[in-house]
């Protein structure tokens, strides 16, 4: 095989040079068998010798050029020059045939030498391969056109012989959730919760099979949780529902149908056999209800049922029997239980908790009900205790004595329902007349009752005159509104002794919470007492009860002070409300309870009794928007508190011996409020001749 060298021009596009690679080595093909002789050729006719050219002028000199090595390594190849020259060389093209031989000519003369010809005119610098390659229509750059010389990749070469099949693997039986007592088998595998609570796939160990009655989590000799690796997040999955088919898609994409519902409808299955008739129901026939008061909260008592609830007793129970007889005879007895607590003793105040934190909203609650209208009429009745039927009237009637006052207060609430209450009040009787007295003795201002007259005769009563000589008459009345000695006055023989103890506070509220209102009731008033004496009253201390003070806000209110002529006479002081608190139902608050009945130990007792409860007590008819506290109680000599309605302090009462209102915070977000205080005691003294 000979070796030629071949020359490869490359032109650089930036200067327009042409570079001369001269040593790129090529190769050519072995010589062909011989070739059949070829026909002779004609003699050719010698040639007129040519005249000799003249000498044509030296080019200029280019400027040196790089290789094609060189433009390759800069192109960004790497690699020896025998790398560059593989990275030329194409796969090896198919051998071509042989062509026939042809036929050896016969040697012609040899013709007479010509004269030699003029030296042509230098031909013009010849194109590069590379610009050669952008005239045939290609584009790019140098190293394109490098690239573009490497022959096409070779076909893929045929797939390999399968492998031999694995041997076959273990697989796993699903037996459903976790049973104890149930014998399972290795590679079983069921669902129980893990040690997190959640449901979790557990594998059975081993190589036995195994009776389990301890749960997988706990048992991990025979078992193994299954944990699979966290996949990759996927789109969701979206349902819908068609007039024919159930759809799904991934989020964004588009929907197709997962189902047709004709797909899913069966037929109609056939109608099932009827079921055998049940046994008869039992009915109620009638329901009985009876009440009976008992001192066991857990044994019947044994008396007899009565049909109305009965007074219970503090400290006892009431019991509550209901029999209900059903229609084949049978009755089924059954008992409820309620207790009159005792009043406890005053326990010690407790610190104050700290604020909890605030819960979150609660449901919207329904409509409030407000206060639409309040009606207040009267009515006259002989009784205390039995509302009376009789016509009600806005104004109030003349009242008999011994008669009682009712006064009906109608509430119109917003939903049209009513709150109907009542207040009592009794106007009391003449008292039984007293034995008549003996006759003065009308002769001498001497004693009254004296069977002798006297030497004397009758004072005067003139217009400016004094009235005298006339035993039994009045002289004075001392009111005694502090503590100190009561001294009488000159020419006292007997006294009337009136005295009240003083009036009790009323309860005061905390703030009213949000949606709820927040009353409290009135004090109550002081016992009151009226007595005659004729005797051991001069120099007697008198003690004037204080008035009792008006809860602080949200506390109760406190009693009033005891009055006291001596010895001879005590009167308690009224007691204090309780403290109001906040609610979201409707509710009454208790105005306080009377005070003990005045103790009286010499003398003609003319009246006695114990303090008066106030007017009417406190009431919520509309947590959250309504409330009115409770009235303070009137007294002999004074006028109790009147109730608030709006968002304010209890009111004080008036004169002596009265309670103090409660006071009010009707709705959501109302400031705590104060009682009313309640008014002092006092003692009168009637001084007779």
């Amino acid at each position: 095989m000979n070796q030629y060298n071949l020359s490869i021009e490359f032109e650089d596009e930036a200067s327009n040079e042409i570079f001369d690679v001269s040593f790129v080595p090529f190769f050519k093909g072995d010589t062909g068998p011989q070739g059949e002789p070829g026909k002779d050729g004609k003699d050719g006719s010698n040639g007129t010798n040519g005249t000799n050219g003249t000498n044509g002028s030296n080019g200029h000199d280019g400027a040196p050029g790089k290789s094609a090595y060189e433009v390759w390594v800069a192109a960004g190849h790497t690699g020896t020059v025998a790398d560059f020259l593989g990275s030329l060389q194409g796969k090896p093209g198919l051998d071509g045939e042989d062509g026939a031989d042809g036929k050896d000519g016969t040697n012609g003369k040899d013709g007479t030498d010509g004269t030699n010809g003029t030296n042509g005119v230098d031909g013009h610098d010849g194109q590069s391969t590379y610009a050669l390659w952008l005239a045939l229509g290609n584009t790019g750059t140098q190293a394109d056109f490098i690239a573009a010389q490497r022959g096409p990749a070779g076909a893929d070469g045929k797939d390999g012989v399968d492998g031999k099949d694995g041997a076959a693997g273990t697989g796993l039986t699903n037996r459903q959730v976790w049973v104890s007592g149930t014998t399972y088998n290795p590679s079983d595998y069921t669902f129980s919760p893990n040690s997190s609570g959640n449901t979790s796939m557990w594998i059975a160990k081993g190589s036995t099979p195994y009776l389990s009655t301890i749960a997988p989590k706990d048992d991990p000799t025979h078992w193994v949780e299954f944990q699979a690796p966290a996949g990759a997040d996927g789109k969701s999955v979206e349902l819908q529902k068609t007039s024919t088919a159930v759809q799904w898609r991934q989020t964004g994409g588009n929907w197709a149908d997962l189902f047709t519902l004709a797909s899913v409808t069966g037929t109609n299955g056939t109608n099932g056999t009827d079921g055998a008739d049940g046994k008869d129901g039992k009915g109620v026939s009638t329901v009985a209800v009876t009440y009976q008061a008992g001192t066991s909260g857990t044994s019947a008592p044994s008396g007899s049922w009565v049909s109305a609830v009965p007074a219970v007793t503090k400290g006892q129970f009431l019991w509550t029997r209901t029999v209900t007889t059903l229609t084949d005879a049978t009755s089924v007895t059954a008992y409820s239980v309620a207790y009159q607590p005792l009043d406890g003793a005053k326990g010690a105040d407790g610190t104050n908790g700290t604020n909890g934190t605030d819960g979150a909203d609660g449901d919207a609650g329904a409509a409030g009900r407000g206060i639409q209208s309040v009606a207040v009429t009267y009515q006259m009745s002989a009784s205390g205790t039995t509302t009376p039927t009789g016509t009600w009237t806005s104004t109030i009637p003349t009242l008999t004595k011994g008669q009682y006052l009712w006064v009906r207060t109608v509430l119109t609430l917003t939903d049209t329902t009513t709150v109907t209450s009542y207040n009592v009040s009794y106007q009391g009787a003449d008292g039984a007349k007293g034995t008549d007295g003996t006759s003065p003795n009308l002769a001498s201002p001497g004693a009254i009752g004296s069977t002798t007259p006297g030497s004397g005769k009758f004072t005067d009563l003139t217009a400016t005159g004094t009235l005298t000589g006339f035993p039994g008459r009045l002289l004075n009345v001392r009111v005694i509104t502090a503590t100190q000695v009561y001294n009488k006055t000159a020419g006292t023989n007997a006294v009337i002794v009136e005295a009240i103890g003083g009036g009790g506070g009323g309860g005061g509220v905390p703030a009213a919470a949000s949606s709820q209102s927040a009353t409290a009731g009135g004090g109550s008033a002081g016992s009151y007492a009226k007595v005659y004496l004729t005797s051991g009253f001069d120099g007697v201390t008198v003690t004037i009860g204080a008035p009792g003070a008006g809860g602080p806000a949200g506390g109760a209110g406190t009693a009033g002070g005891t009055t006291s002529f001596g010895s001879l006479i005590t009167c308690p002081g009224g007691n204090g409300a309780a403290a109001g608190w906040s609610v979201t139902l409707l509710n009454t608050f208790p105005n306080a309870s009377p005070p003990v009945a005045p103790t009286v130990t010499a003398g003609a007792v003319l009246a006695a009794f114990a303090g008066w409860s106030g007017f009417m007590v406190g009431l919520v008819t509309t947590p959250g928007s309504f409330s009115t506290s409770g009235y303070g109680a009137n007294s002999p000599l004074g006028q109790g508190g009147v109730p608030r309605a709006t968002a304010a302090p209890g009111l004080p009462g008036s004169g002596y011996g009265a309670g103090g209102s409660g006071g009010n915070a009707p709705a959501g977000g109302n400031a705590a409020q104060k009682g009313g205080d309640g008014t002092q005691g006092v003692c009168l003294v009637y001084e007779f001749a």
